[in-house]
């Protein structure tokens, strides 16, 4: 298969993954149905009838739940879907070494004024929507003014950045003051102020960018019924049934050239037990071990050529609220920090398949310092400093229970 399903199966995948193959015929159009008030309409999307389409050779994968929503302004976790039938102006590309890379992607090349202000995309001529529909840069100007404006919007942090966002976000504004359409293919985005970071937030998932007249037409129905929720991505959305499974074809006239994999068949299936007996059985491609943990011994042994590992960009954090006493103290702050024996968790739940971070981004995500200082687990350091800071004992007792802090998982 191409590198262009490497998006879902890197989604979907990371950590410790099981790889096998084979097909099944479903409907091309089945039933689609959400809960109502996710789309803020009492109208429930019913079953449509379609042709059946083959999914011999169909990748075939499984999640533990099932999705909320393919509208991927309206989530910050079910990326599975948008991931595949989106694009963005901008993509992230890993590298051989794994660190990451802002490449074009529906803007073939953008230029920066010297103060950082005002970016300026030249976007990428010839590219279709799922529907036929010509992308341009009213479909820009439309998707970034979606994220700030929608009903059960997520995602408008992404572009926040932008001139005029807190006034469209609020409600004062009508129109997003910092993007103009040059011409149709030629977007201009002015900023705040300068960010150094406004590409890598335009990579986000969240930052697609829709097809404005289908999509208002579809109205509350964007991203619960597939045949209304369409991208320029290499798969289309053909069908969803509610906690059983989803279904992408390919995209034979995607810009980057139609991909070598027909499709996916995405099972939802909560128990991982169940997946792992269906990948051995032939029913499942691939298995998440990141999900079946304790399965991770078998399949090493059973399976030795069959895994794939890489680090997921993720991490478990706990914070504390600083505002709150006794957590307002930097001392007791750090006692917490020293009284958590991080590798003891991540050998527990992980299975010691995974990495001990120092900060709250890990390796090879923008932000990343290595030259933060090592967090170490040493309780009776933290006894000391929870005496210094007059702790109550009601603090301390609690604090030898506890668990938690930067770990990331395999």
């Amino acid at each position: 298969m191409k590198k262009r399903f490497g998006v879902l199966a890197a989604a979907m995948a990371a950590g410790l993954a099981l790889w096998g193959c084979g097909g099944s015929m479903v409907p091309a159009e089945s039933e689609t149905q959400q809960q109502t008030e996710n789309a803020g309409s009492t109208d429930v999307p019913g079953e449509t009838k379609g042709t059946e389409v083959d999914t011999t050779g169909f990748l075939r994968v499984a999640l533990v739940a099932d999705i909320q929503t393919a509208d991927v302004h309206k989530t910050s976790k079910d990326y599975e879907i948008p991931l595949n039938i989106y694009d963005r102006l901008v993509e992230v590309e890993v590298q051989d070494d794994g660190t990451t890379k802002i490449v074009p992607g529906l803007a073939e090349s953008w230029e920066v004024t010297p103060d950082g202000l005002v970016y300026t995309f030249n976007l990428r001529q010839g590219v279709k929507f799922h529907n036929g529909a010509d992308f341009t840069a009213e479909d820009v100007k439309y998707s970034l003014e979606r994220m700030l404006t929608v009903q059960g919007g997520t995602n408008s942090e992404f572009v926040d950045q932008i001139k005029g966002a807190s006034e469209l976000f609020e409600g004062k504004a009508e129109e997003l003051e910092g993007i103009k359409i040059l011409d149709d293919y030629k977007a201009e985005i002015t900023l705040r102020e300068p960010y150094a970071g406004f590409l890598a937030c335009l990579s986000s998932p969240g930052v697609a960018i829709y097809d404005k007249e289908s999509t208002e037409k579809a109205g509350d129905q964007f991203g619960l019924d597939p045949s209304v929720t369409v991208g320029t991505g290499p798969f289309k959305f053909v069908s969803w049934t509610l906690n059983d499974q989803l279904v992408l074809v390919r995209n034979e006239d995607y810009w980057k050239g139609a991909s070598e994999l027909p499709g996916v068949v995405i099972k939802v299936v909560p128990d991982v037990q169940t997946q792992s007996m269906m990948f051995e059985s032939g029913e499942l491609d691939i298995v998440d071990l990141d999900y079946a943990r304790d399965s991770i011994g078998h399949f090493e042994e059973a399976y030795p050529d069959q895994i794939v590992s890489g680090p997921r960009v993720g991490i478990t954090y706990f914070t504390m609220n600083q505002n709150m006493e006794p957590f307002n103290d930097v001392k007791v702050r750090k006692a917490v920090q020293m009284s958590i024996d991080r590798q003891a968790i991540l050998d527990s739940l992980y299975d010691g398949k995974g990495q001990l971070e120092n900060g709250i981004f890990p390796h090879h995500l923008i932000g990343f310092n290595e030259k933060l200082p090592t967090i170490e687990y040493n309780p009776e350091e933290a006894k000391k400093l929870l005496a210094e800071a007059a702790t109550p004992t009601v603090l301390r007792w609690r604090l030898r229970r506890t668990a938690a802090l930067p770990i990331r998982g395999p």
